[in-house]
């Protein structure tokens, strides 16, 4: 029982840190647009600030749960 707990925290760590990676590209790939654009529009920047938020709140479980990437 305990083997297939830690096997399935193991897999939601790895999934965490899946989900951090990919939301950090996204952010790095809007901050691009956002730089290069002239008017940038609302939108576009409302979106920004939800993915930071969500890429925020993902680090703090990460930091809860003590995992790190390596």
């Amino acid at each position: 029982m305990r083997l297939r707990k830690r096997k399935i925290c193991e897999q939601e760590n790895r999934r965490l840190i899946h989900h951090i990676e990919r939301l950090k590209q996204e952010l790095e790939q809007q901050r691009a647009y956002l730089e290069i654009s002239v008017d940038p529009p609302l939108e576009t920047v409302r979106q920004l600030q939800l993915s930071e938020a969500k890429y925020m709140l993902l680090l703090k479980e990460a930091r809860h749960r003590g995992i790190s990437r390596g």
